[in-house]
């Protein structure tokens, strides 16, 4: 299931395509009461004692369950959730069709900036649950509409780092992550996504009456980035 020496104890999956091993969790398509699913199996750990590892498990697999619950009610744009498995730590979940953001800017480049608005005003309501992705990336999200549609829907993703907090600076670090992201990946499209993502993140806290939140992070977010250059110049000495 993952490479020889990795460290993980095989763990059953069910039956269906494996769509990608990673470190923490497998992901499998398969079924969910006759209709299509996507299965996530937290993978077991042989340098973990084994009732510790199913804890651990047990535990982040709650969490991810919970969080993509309260986001679903709050109608956020987010897999559905099926069904949890505790005993396998397995979440099952809507599958969803599309592909991820990152590797359909070139065909969506003439409404980039309307996407990452959109993109923005999500995350800053995401945020204003006290919820932070934790790796937030265009990996993350799945770009569900036709290219060549004037319509535009998409899902955030992958919920497993993402936790309930209410501090500025992770909701900063979050934004700061998906800047990185965007600079490192996109940067021939950077004027397209950060500052029509940075709008749509502030008008929507803006239409909530709560401008002076926005403010937090934004002054956050420049004190993340001047420690990050600090830290790069030290290593430089």
């Amino acid at each position: 299931m993952e490479p020889s020496g990795s460290g993980a104890r095989p763990a059953p999956l069910p039956p269906g395509e494996v769509l990608r091993v990673g470190a923490e969790a497998v992901l499998v398509k398969g079924e969910w009461l006759g209709g299509e699913a996507l299965y996530k199996v937290r993978t077991r750990k042989a340098y973990r004692i084994p009732q510790i590892d199913d804890r651990i498990r047990a535990e982040r697999t709650v969490t991810e369950a919970r969080i993509l619950a309260s986001l679903l009610e709050a109608g956020l744009p987010v897999p559905g959730l099926l069904d949890v498995h505790l005993k396998d730590a397995t979440i099952v979940m809507e599958f969803v069709h599309g592909a991820r953001l990152k590797d359909v800017v070139g065909p969506l480049r003439g409404k980039l900036a309307s996407i990452f608005s959109l993109v923005g005003a999500g995350v800053a309501r995401m945020h204003g649950l006290n919820v932070v992705h934790g790796d937030l990336t265009t990996s993350n999200i799945i770009y569900e509409s036709p290219l060549d549609s004037e319509e535009i829907a998409f899902r955030f993703v992958d919920f497993g780092l993402a936790r309930h907090t209410a501090s500025v600076e992770d909701k900063s670090v979050d934004v700061h992550l998906f800047k990185r992201v965007i600079t490192s990946t996109h940067a021939g499209d950077y004027d397209h996504m950060f500052p029509p993502f940075m709008a749509g993140y502030e008008a929507h806290l803006e239409q909530q009456g709560r401008p002076g939140e926005f403010k937090k992070v934004e002054r956050r977010l420049e004190q993340i980035e001047t420690r990050g250059r600090y830290v790069e110049k030290s290593k430089r000495k």
